[in-house]
């Protein structure tokens, strides 16, 4: 296990995302007052957009952060990648307890946390598989 490469696709991936999550929920308090002018197909908005949004920010940076961690561990890429996303669901989990101080529903939280290791996995996968393409090539030219 590489600690450097672990470090990294997490400074890439899970860390990345959850910057870029908290700024696009700020983004959406700022739209709030513009959107509630018409209330029901406002909050339909707002939802639909934060559900898209979370996703896609989560799916783009757990592939990077896959691909960051396979290319730096030069091997075992794919356990990298797991790793990084099991932290960074692990991150998200404490994240949402220090902000709350305490686990508001937990069944939600639990099933919100499945279902961001579910939708992240097979990305950081991807990345790690690109990763791994690009080390055996690297492997092969020397």
């Amino acid at each position: 296990m590489s600690f450097k490469s672990l470090s990294l696709g997490f400074l890439a991936g899970p860390f990345a995302a959850l910057i870029a999550a908290s700024a696009n929920s700020y983004l959406v308090t700022l739209l709030i007052p513009m959107v509630l002018a018409n209330l029901s197909a406002g909050m339909n908005w707002i939802t639909a957009y934060l559900t898209v949004s979370s996703f896609l920010i989560h799916a783009g940076f757990a592939l990077l952060g896959g691909y960051t961690a396979g290319r730096f561990a030069q091997k075992n890429e794919y356990w990298h990648a797991g790793v990084i996303v099991i932290l960074g669901v692990l991150a998200n989990i404490g994240l949402s307890f220090f902000i709350t101080h305490q686990i508001n529903a937990p069944a939600l939280q639990l099933t919100y946390s499945m279902r961001l290791l579910l939708t992240t996995m097979p990305y950081a996968m991807v990345g790690a598989h690109l990763a791994r393409v690009k080390n055996m090539k690297e492997i092969a030219s020397n």
